[in-house]
């Protein structure tokens, strides 16, 4: 793809807080972060079918993206369980909402597949050229105490969990795919602003294979616009 790097969108696909985790295209395929390549994370996973939860980011610019995940289905891959994860984003980049879903084993955390619907364009199932695969990084996360707060989302009573890397987390098991309720950390705040019960595959018509030169005039499309 002539060097090309992902835009801001690509990079958020796979990206749930994670903040060492990488995506880059290149001819061979995706290189993608894993979004639980950190015990934390992990922690903090909570799969329930047809559960999902709507966020807003912000980050320390006051610029504003709005994030979906669901848990679409489960279903058994090489004799393991697996999740079809859905996503939807939207911002201001995209001229429109992005929708997909990853294919993820909990076991080890691998993503399997990975199919993206980009504004105007069929949905594509990317090449997975390689899967950054869990750090073994002691989890030293400190639990500070429970509280209750108040987001968009409606109020919770939340573990206050402290990363490693100084971020805030407030969680709670009537959150799903990830507990998530509230984190702050130095680039980002993300806010639960509503919870899903009966999510649905948005993703619409049929699967294309992935053809790297609809994505290159995507790309070039949203580097004139930047």
């Amino acid at each position: 793809m002539r060097g090309y790097r992902a835009g801001p969108v690509l990079a958020v696909l796979l990206l749930w807080a994670a903040p060492s985790a990488l995506a880059q295209t290149s001819g061979a395929g995706f290189r993608l972060g894993n979004p639980f390549n950190s015990p934390v994370m992990r922690k903090y996973w909570n799969p329930m079918v047809g559960a999902g939860a709507a966020f807003e980011l912000t980050d320390t610019a006051g610029k504003k993206l709005t994030e979906e995940w669901d848990i679409l289905s489960e279903e058994t891959v090489e004799g393991k369980k697996a999740y079809w994860v859905g996503f939807a984003l939207d911002n201001a980049d995209t001229k429109g909402k992005v929708n997909g879903k990853i294919l993820v084993i909990p076991d080890g955390f691998e993503v399997r597949r990975l199919i993206i619907q980009f504004p105007g364009i069929a949905a594509m199932e990317m090449p997975i050229a390689d899967i950054i695969p869990p750090t073994d990084e002691k989890d030293t996360a400190r639990l500070l105490g429970t509280e209750t707060i108040t987001v968009p989302g409606g109020t919770f009573e939340c573990e206050h969990w402290r990363e490693a890397n100084g971020a805030d987390a407030w969680v709670s098991a009537k959150v799903a795919p990830l507990k998530v309720v509230k984190r702050v950390d130095r680039n980002q705040t993300r806010m639960l602003v509503r919870t899903i019960s009966a999510a649905k595959d948005a993703v619409t018509g049929p699967v294309k294979p992935y053809d790297p030169e609809v994505i290159e005039k995507l790309l070039e499309r949203q580097s004139k616009r930047n």
